[in-house]
């Protein structure tokens, strides 16, 4: 069948299932799952607006310097793809809060 484990009697309906999945994703929401410093940022401060400052550097070693304004406060970081930069002001801005 492919199933990992098959239901025990083949008694189980949707309702169940639906119940024991919820379930089995609150237990993943709640449990200590570790958040960078851009989740929390944003948890803190949602809707702040990332932006591309630069992009330097050659094509397969790139560098990207990103900014955010928190409160009048204008952070800026780099990192070797977007993402990367985009982490590390989070965790500038993380710092400073």
């Amino acid at each position: 069948l492919g199933l990992k484990r098959p239901y025990e009697d083949g008694t189980m309906d949707d309702k169940d299932l639906i119940k024991k999945m919820k379930r089995n994703l609150r237990k993943a929401i709640d449990s200590n799952q570790p958040m960078n410093a851009l989740m929390r940022l944003n948890q803190i401060r949602p809707g702040l607006q990332y932006r591309l400052l630069s992009q330097s550097g050659p094509v397969h070693a790139p560098v990207f310097t990103m900014s955010v304004d928190v409160d009048g406060t204008v952070y800026e970081a780099s990192g070797s793809s977007k993402k990367t930069a985009k982490l590390h002001v989070a965790v500038k801005v993380r710092w400073e809060i």
